[in-house]
This record gives C-alpha cells, sequence and structure tokens, in this order.
C-alpha cells in the first residue's frame, strides 16, 4: 500500500505542476485521467484487502472512496468542457489535501488493523 501511495503522490504532484503553470484543459485532463485510473486500482485493492481482513470500517472507507471518484469525476467533466482555457486552480484545491489526510487518517486506521497479530518488527 505505501508504495501505492507514493504513486499516487506522484501522479497528484504532476497533475498540480500543469494547474498551477496555467496549462489548458487538454493536459491537465490527461494527468487527471492518470490519477484517476491509480486511484481505482489502488481502491479496489485497498477494498479487497478490508473484505479479506473483515475490517469493521470498510463501509464508512469504502464511502470516502466512492465520494473521492464523484467529486474527480465531475472536476474531470468540467475541465472538458473548458477546452483550451486554463484550469481554474482552486477547483482542485481539496484534492491534495483529500489524499494526504485519506492516507494519513483512514489508510493508516486499515494498516494497523491488518498488521493488528504481526511482530512488531513488521511496524517498523
Amino acid at each position: 500500500m505505501d508504495h501505492d501511495h507514493q504513486e499516487l503522490v506522484v501522479c497528484y504532484n504532476a497533475l498540480a505542476v500543469l494547474i498551477n503553470e496555467g496549462e489548458a484543459a487538454p493536459a491537465v485532463n490527461g494527468a487527471l485521467a492518470r490519477l484517476v485510473d491509480h486511484t481505482k486500482k489502488h481502491f479496489q485493492q485497498e477494498e479487497a484487502l478490508m473484505e479479506r481482513e473483515g475490517y469493521p470500517e470498510q463501509a464508512s472507507h469504502n464511502a470516502e472512496h466512492r465520494m473521492l471518484l464523484n467529486l474527480v469525476a465531475v472536476l474531470a467533466e468540467r475541465t472538458q468542457q473548458a477546452s483550451d482555457q486554463p484550469v481554474n486552480v482552486n477547483r482542485f484545491a481539496f484534492l491534495g489535501s483529500w489524499l494526504r489526510n485519506h492516507i494519513l487518517d483512514a489508510d493508516k486506521d486499515l494498516a494497523q488493523f491488518v498488521l493488528r497479530f504481526q511482530p512488531a518488527i513488521c511496524r517498523t
């Protein structure tokens, strides 16, 4: 999961650079599509892990995943409609915070649950 999280951050940072440089919608949409694709794959793996481990907070965790994917779908649609205009930076402001908070809170709780019976040496 940590490797996936690192890749998500790399994808997000690439998107943020394009947005901050005032790139037009087509370039931003390409980076956004890569982020969404990676995010969907990560969420599928994470949800399978929660199912396999019997994670008690799975329903709320899955709901967070769906909320983000729905919000990003709206962003992608609005960006697509902007055609060759620079993308509105404010529309994407929440995305970095959401990823950071989700990884540091919800995903950390999941990792602690999964590792609960592992030897302490695995928790470093």
